[in-house]
């Protein structure tokens, strides 16, 4: 029976499990690189940091600020980027990792799900949406995998909110009054963040 493991398959549920997170992570991946090069390319037209100072202090104030959550928001979606290409990494290796742990742990659920089908059926309290992270655990997705999926998931909002205050900190600079407009962003933001978490969440 254990020359079976050469035709190891994950169960299912965790297939379709790993494939919510994969199709998730390439999805980030391509959404915060954008935004970083869309951010590298805004920087170059904001003006140099000596430029107004000694002649209005506040403006100058503003655009430092503007540059400051520019570069913070491309930081957080490079480092993002490079969480959702180490999230992708690990969940498409996830079946060499299930078999290597069915071969050398014969206890363990990832082992019983394959040679016991019978008798090594996944408990149903795993099934539950809320318990998906301790489901891959069992097939060796773990504290590297939890760090990087929501080093990923803050970096993406983090990097998002730091780009909509750069956008509203610009429009402050430039319009003056127009600080009412840029305020009007903000709810803009926070829908743009909750599809976001739906669309993550499931």
């Amino acid at each position: 029976m254990r020359g079976d493991i050469q035709n190891y398959n994950l169960p299912p549920v965790v297939q379709t499990a790993i494939a919510s997170w994969i199709k998730n992570a390439n999805a980030l991946a391509i959404i915060m690189t954008l935004f970083a090069a869309v951010q590298i390319s805004l920087i170059q037209l904001l003006p140099s940091n000596n430029e107004g100072e000694g002649e209005n202090s506040a403006a100058s104030a503003l655009w430092k600020s503007t540059r400051w959550f520019m570069y913070a928001g491309i930081l957080f979606h490079l480092g993002g980027a490079s969480s959702s290409v180490a999230v992708v990494h690990m969940a498409v290796h996830l079946p060499q990792t299930g078999r290597e742990i069915a071969l050398n742990q014969p206890d363990s659920l990832a082992s019983r799900a394959f040679f016991d089908p019978g008798g090594g059926h996944i408990p149903l309290e795993l099934l539950r949406e809320s318990m998906e992270e301790s489901l891959l655990s069992h097939w060796g997705l773990g504290r590297s995998w939890r760090f990087s999926t929501w080093h990923m998931i803050l970096c993406f909002f983090l990097g998002l909110i730091s780009a909509f205050l750069s956008i509203i900190l610009w429009v402050w600079a430039s319009e003056g009054g127009g600080a009412i407009l840029g305020a009007s962003i903000i709810p803009v933001a926070l829908i743009a963040g909750s599809t976001a978490h739906r669309v993550l969440t499931g």
